[in-house]
């Protein structure tokens, strides 16, 4: 979300709102990360109701160092937006599966994490799902906010391991046909237990 100062006095040009609330309007489910600036025109989405989950301070668990700021800060991002501007459209999404970081399913709706395995290492991560599942109690929807390989909707139905959605990361992961080959990415996406935009199942079935 190019919207800081410093980025526009650099030629950059926010356009991830207007994006956001025309893929909503197109039936989809819009993914955001904020990664620390001064974002502005937030309040687009409160008058929109575009439904979005929000990975709120991006860094959690390795690249923020210190446990205590990291909640500090979640806390003034998630009072600032739900009780000061009054926008409650969000899905609250923390990444991490250390309960030093974890901000409490008060504040959190889908807890997640990042994993980079073995390229075409498919398998259903049942490890990492028991340790965001020990974090949040079991109390909250589990997801994969980034991956390299996906995991494989088969297993994870035939392990009960319901990751809510994954994320693979673009360029190679996608692309080199290592991580996901492109019969793989046919076969996931057109899978009666995927839900896409447009695929097999979709989103408004």
């Amino acid at each position: 979300m190019n919207y800081s100062p410093s980025g526009v006095a650099h030629g950059s040009k926010g356009e991830t709102i207007e994006q956001a609330i025309k893929f909503d309007k197109e039936g989809g489910i819009n993914a955001l990360v904020w990664h620390c600036s001064s974002v502005c025109r937030m309040q687009t989405f409160r008058f929109s109701s575009a439904r979005f989950t929000s990975r709120k301070v991006d860094g959690s668990g390795g690249e923020l160092k210190a446990q205590l700021p990291f909640k500090k800060l979640w806390d003034i991002v998630y009072d600032r937006i739900t009780r000061v501007h009054n926008i409650h459209n969000i899905v609250w999404v923390c990444n991490t599966a250390d309960s030093k970081w974890y901000p409490g399913n008060d504040k959190c709706d889908i807890a997640t994490i990042d994993y980079y395995g073995n390229a075409g290492d498919h398998g259903a991560l049942e490890d990492k799902f028991d340790e965001l599942r020990n974090v949040t109690k079991s109390e909250r929807v589990l997801a994969l906010a980034e991956v390299g390989s996906i995991p494989d909707p088969e297993l994870q139905a035939k392990e009960n391991l319901p990751w809510a959605y994954w994320m693979a990361w673009n360029d190679e992961f996608i692309k080199d046909g290592k991580h996901n080959s492109q019969q793989f990415l046919k076969d996931t996406y057109n899978n009666k237990r995927v839900v896409t935009l447009d695929g097999t199942t979709k989103v408004k079935n």
